[in-house]
């Protein structure tokens, strides 16, 4: 049962999303199932979208919800709010919405078509990064070789932001993935409390931030000492 306050919101976001965008990449299937040629028309497919479809999102909320979504502090606390607020009407509650969203599959249209949104909040927060420490750029993630279990999961070969020190990379597909899950969990009465962060954006974001700035020279340094890191 989905909290009285939040239900006329998700039935909001329902009518609002009838006509989102297709996030149509050419290989609808998991990229790291894919060989090297197809991994690189989806990332190509990826980079030639990616800025028609942050200005979509921008157009989307300012139209629907007043929410502005400049690529600064202000945009990514009034993502932040709206996710609270409105996230949890993107999906349902799919028991198999992990590998939907890996495999594209089934696509992302009716019931599914939230998808596209997760996608797109990925893109921002990139975007966002990117426009705060611009020696940050997209790639394909590829994993890390002394973490195994990288080299096989959901986010291998999707797009991803590195020029971080240390060959640290930000899967953003799976931070904006993750924050309309946890809205959605966090959305049911009587959820477990120990189950989402409402300022979990803000936190990952800073954290980024923060190790953008890392020197990459082997010096030591505090992984958790983000918290005066500005926005």
């Amino acid at each position: 049962m989905i909290y009285p306050t939040l239900f006329f919101k998700h039935l909001r976001v329902g009518r609002a999303i009838r006509d989102y965008p297709l996030y149509d990449v050419p290989n609808k299937q998991e990229e790291r199932t894919l060989d090297e040629a197809r991994v690189q028309e989806n990332f190509d497919y990826f980079m030639q979208v990616r800025f028609d479809r942050l200005a979509f999102l921008q157009g989307w909320l300012r139209e629907n919800f007043g929410v502005r979504l400049p690529l600064n502090g202000d945009g990514l606390l009034a993502l932040t709010a709206w996710i609270n607020a409105y996230g949890g009407g993107l999906i349902g509650d799919f028991p198999r919405i992990a590998i939907i969203f890996a495999s594209y599959q089934p696509i992302w249209v009716g019931e599914y078509i939230g998808c596209n949104v997760m996608v797109d909040i990925g893109i921002f927060l990139g975007e966002y990064l990117i426009a705060k420490r611009p020696q940050l750029h997209w790639e394909i993630y590829r994993g890390y070789l002394d973490e195994d279990r990288e080299l096989t999961g959901p986010n291998l070969k999707r797009p991803q932001l590195g020029g971080f020190p240390r060959g640290w990379g930000v899967d953003v597909f799976g931070l904006g993935y993750g924050a309309v899950v946890e809205a959605r969990q966090m959305a049911h009465v009587g959820h477990d409390p120990l189950v989402g962060d409402r300022d979990g954006l803000i936190k990952h974001c800073k954290a980024k931030l923060h190790l953008a700035n890392v020197p990459d020279d082997g010096t030591p340094f505090v992984v958790g000492d983000y918290s005066n890191e500005p926005i």
